[in-house]
This record gives structure tokens, C-alpha cells and sequence, in this order.
């Protein structure tokens, strides 16, 4: 943990220097606010008397060079309850092909986190059920370093990232302490244009505090299988993902396609399926299988609404967020969830 902060400390302390003595800085943000309503089970901060529109936030990004080859970054997440450090890093471009980072960087795992915080560059309001925050299976970020490495390997540009540390402290109430990660993740670039191809993995332990033996921790061990295609017009996305910890295994994926009509007209679709506990997966308080029909609608390029109905069959994410208690959920429910997102 010590290590961590220090580094964490190491990698702020240089995003603010640069930020006050740095010429070319870059400042970026993303904004966006839900509105859900979810008639017939709770979900998020909705429930079957009460819309919610409680989901929104602002994110302001910082990029500041600091010398020829070294930059630090920096984002701050604002909701109306808090003020969180989504990432703060220095790179180092080693030379053209290796960069090197040090602090709190974004987590290289599938495509979503590429963007999770960037709701505007989504397809949908509501992000896979792979990356819901309750599953904890795709962290956002993590405090250590990483190395990126590009080669032309014949099929396309391959990129290597590779990387150490640990993942950010749980949320107050857990026993879990996080003590080490590692992962990597493998991206090709294909010679078909906007088709990318991605495997990631990483290992993650955690000490129980709960338990006196410091000896006493569980490992989380994770992959993930990517296909991500763009053009113009299409946009299609397809994970397979599988967690396990404890002896518990997860397992989730999705197949998502939007197609651009008329230049501003985005209609989509997405089926999840997710499965919470692979020994209870006949039981629905520990699946979830959801379809997802939306429109979106770009106004410019810094603002875009939508609006996106979910049909579910099971209540895996809901049981795993704690709203709802094993057993006692509706097999069959439904919500709605709409957005207006912001770029700059």
C-alpha cells in the first residue's frame, strides 16, 4: 500500500507541476446526466415509485508536456457527492514504438474501459453488463506502471501493454484490501480498416482483514476476448469475459451493433448475458440476460441525447449491487434510461 501512494503522490505532484509551468496544455472534458425508471425491480438509485436522476458527472482531463519525450495526464471525475481521480500519470516515450507510465492509470482491459468514462463516445447509455461497477471484474484503473510496445507483426500494428501494481481501495465496508495485480493486454490493429482484435488478462489478489491471518487472501484471475469494429456508418462490438475468484466463477458477454442513418441518427441494439455464479446458474437472482434497443441522436459534435429500453430475464446485476436480495427479485423486468452527453 505504501509503495502505491508513493507512487500515486509521485505521478500528482508531477501532473501539477506540469499543469502550472508547461506550455501546450490541453484541457478536455466529458459531462453527462441519466434519467432512469425502472417500474418493477430497483435498480441504481430507481425503483418502482421513484425515477432517478441521480447518475451524473463531469470529468475534466488534463494533458501537460513536461519535457521532448515526458507528459503527464490527469483526470478529475465530479459527481454531486464527490470529487474522485479517475487517473494521474507521467509518461515516457521511449522511443517510437515503448512508452513507459508510473501512477494511477486506466486499466487496459476490453474495449469499454477504453471509454467508460466518456459517455458520449458510447453506443449506449448504459454501458455491458461486463463492465457494471457491482461485478468489480473491470476495474477502471489501478496504481503502478505499465509499458506499451507497438510492432508491425505482418497482420496489422500489434500493441503489447503490460503492467504491475495494485487496484484502487474497495468501497468503504469491504474486508478486502487489495495487495498486488498484474496484466497484459495484447491489441492487433488489422489490415482491415477499423477492425481491432484484443485478448487481456490480469491477476489480482486481495487480503481479507476480516480474517486475523494476514496469510488468509483471495486472487481474482480475469480474461478478456475483444472484437471492434467501426466505419462511417457501422459500429460493432463483441466481448467474452470470464472471472474467477474464490472460487467462484463469472462469466458475461455481448454482441452490440449501431448503424448511422441520415448522419445524426444512431439506432442500436445489444444482447448481454451474464452469469454471477456459474454453480448457481440456473438460479436467476445470479443470471442476467438483457436485451437493449436505443436510438441516438448527435446534435453536434459536443452533444448528443438517447434513450435505450432494457429487458431482462434474471437479476444478477441488481443481487450484486445489493438493491435487490437473492430470491426475491422478478424473474422478468424491465427499465428505461435516457441521456444527454457532453464532449469538449
Amino acid at each position: 500500500m505504501k509503495h502505491s501512494c508513493g507512487v500515486l503522490a509521485a505521478a500528482v505532484l508531477a501532473t501539477c507541476t506540469g499543469l502550472v509551468r508547461a506550455e501546450g496544455v490541453e484541457i478536455h472534458g466529458f459531462a453527462y446526466q441519466n434519467y432512469l425508471r425502472s417500474t418493477s425491480l430497483p435498480y441504481k438509485e430507481a425503483g418502482p415509485n421513484r425515477d432517478s436522476f441521480e447518475e451524473a458527472a463531469v470529468a475534466l482531463l488534463f494533458a501537460a508536456p513536461l519535457g521532448e519525450r515526458i507528459k503527464s495526464w490527469t483526470q478529475l471525475h465530479m459527481t454531486g457527492e464527490q470529487v474522485r481521480l479517475d487517473w494521474a500519470f507521467v509518461d515516457y516515450r521511449f522511443s517510437a514504438s515503448t512508452i513507459g507510465r508510473v501512477g494511477r492509470i486506466k486499466l487496459p482491459i476490453g474495449v469499454y474501459n477504453e471509454i467508460i468514462d466518456a459517455k458520449f463516445l458510447q453506443v449506449a447509455a448504459e454501458a455491458p453488463l461486463l463492465y457494471q461497477q457491482p461485478l468489480g471484474i473491470t476495474p477502471e484503473s489501478f496504481n503502478g506502471i505499465s509499458v506499451n510496445l507497438e510492432y508491425d507483426v505482418g497482420l496489422g500494428m500489434a500493441g503489447f501493454d503490460l503492467y504491475a501494481g495494485q487496484t484502487l481501495e474497495p468501497e468503504e465496508g469491504s474486508s478486502l484490501t487489495p495487495s498486488r495485480l498484474i496484466g497484459g493486454r495484447v491489441t492487433l490493429q488489422t489490415r482491415v480498416p477499423g477492425l481491432r482484435l484484443m485478448a487481456s488478462a490480469y491477476s489480482n489478489k486481495f487480503v481479507d482483514t476480516a480474517i486475523p491471518s494476514t496469510l488468509d487472501s483471495v486472487t481474482r484471475n480475469t480474461w478478456v476476448l475483444s472484437t471492434d469494429y467501426k466505419s462511417d456508418r457501422l459500429d460493432l462490438k463483441s466481448e467474452y469475459g470470464v472471472s474467477r475468484a474464490g472460487g467462484r466463477k463469472t462469466k458475461a458477454w455481448y454482441v452490440q451493433g449501431g448503424y448511422t442513418v441520415a448522419e445524426n441518427w444512431q439506432p442500436y441494439a445489444r444482447f448481454d448475458n451474464l452469469v454471477t455464479d456459474s454453480a448457481n446458474s440456473a438460479d436467476p437472482s445470479y443470471y442476467q440476460k438483457s436485451v437493449v434497443v436505443g436510438l441516438n441522436y448527435t446534435i453536434n459534435s459536443n452533444v448528443s441525447v438517447r434513450a435505450e429500453r432494457h429487458m431482462n430475464r434474471g437479476y444478477g446485476v441488481p443481487v450484486a449491487s445489493e438493491t435487490v436480495h437473492a430470491g426475491e427479485g422478478k424473474p422478468r423486468w424491465s427499465f428505461f434510461t435516457a441521456s444527454v452527453n457532453f464532449i469538449f
